[in-house]
Order: C-alpha cells, then structure tokens, then sequence
C-alpha cells in the first residue's frame, strides 16, 4: 500500500508566525514567505528602520570601514575628518 503524505500551506503572515518587522508587510509564499519595509523604511523586511536613518548608518558604516581599509579619508568624496 502506498500513503502519500500531503501538508497544507500553512500561511504564516495571518496566523502570526512570520517574523517581518513591524514596519514590513508579510506576503505568504507558496511553503515560506517574504518580507518587505514599507514605504518610508529601508531594510531586509527583518529589520526595517526609517530611510533617513538608514542612509545614515550607511554613510557612517562606510566611512568607518573606508578609514580602516585605507588608513584616511583623504579619498572619500565628502570632506571629512582624518583618522585618529
């Protein structure tokens, strides 16, 4: 005897189960789902924070790592401060 064992697409974005950030929307796939901020927030759809802050953050995790791969910032295109 064969037994064929089938499972129910279970839709984690209405029953609550997802993990999308509460500034993201949940579109239920077919056996998963997907995540995306909404309009005004940026991000993975795990974390969305508002774009300004965003951009911020970067702009700094860029300038930060441009001073520790190149020892200055004499070649960023925005004059900032050295390295100390």
């Amino acid at each position: 005897m064969l037994l064929f064992v089938c499972c129910a697409d279970i839709n984690e974005c209405l029953d609550g189960t997802d993990e999308c950030d509460e500034n993201a929307d949940c579109i239920d796939t077919e056996g998963s789902y997907t995540c995306t901020c909404r309009r005004g927030y940026a991000g993975d759809g795990f974390t969305c924070i508002g774009e300004y802050m965003y951009y911020i953050y970067q702009y700094i995790a860029h300038t930060v790592l441009n001073c520790i791969y190149n020892g200055s910032y004499k070649n960023y295109s925005i004059p900032l401060h050295e390295c100390v």
